[in-house]
């Protein structure tokens, strides 16, 4: 996700002026990446041996349950600031057109260059802090191994 919707931004900018071209080449893409997906991704063995266990409904309903507060506050707050954080992500990506051509005051065209620069750098941005933090939390011991 931190190289993909950088490189996404990038190439639909490209197309801000054709935008069917763009639909286009995004699903041949993700068609293509299916594919790769399924050539690279390791096989599991057949389940046709294993035992066999009956489900009701209500083994599925609780497979859906969250866990509880009390025992898994590093997962709940885990799970709230990364919400917070692809949210803001997303708002800055999805309005970003928006406000280069209305606060930036650019044509169409100058933003697609604008926002295809400005994808790059987050992608650069994003990479370079996962790798730096990584090794900092693990020296502090802060994140949660499960």
């Amino acid at each position: 996700m931190v190289a993909g919707q950088p490189i996404g931004t990038m190439i639909g900018s490209r197309m801000i002026n054709n935008a069917q071209a763009g639909f286009i080449i995004g699903a041949v893409i993700m068609l293509a990446f299916g594919f790769v997906a399924l050539a690279i991704w390791p096989r599991e063995e057949s389940s046709k041996d294993m035992e066999r266990t009956k489900m009701t409904l209500k083994d599925l309903a609780v497979s859906f349950h969250f866990p509880k507060f009390s025992t898994s506050r590093d997962f709940y707050k885990a799970f709230g600031c990364r919400v917070c954080m692809l949210l803001s992500y997303q708002m800055i990506s999805v309005y970003q057109l928006y406000i280069v051509e209305d606060y930036v005051h650019q044509t169409k065209t100058e933003a697609a260059g604008t926002i295809a620069t400005m994808s790059i750098i987050t992608m650069v941005v994003s990479l370079s802090a996962s790798l730096i933090s990584g090794p900092i939390s693990d020296k502090m011991h802060t994140r949660a191994r499960y």
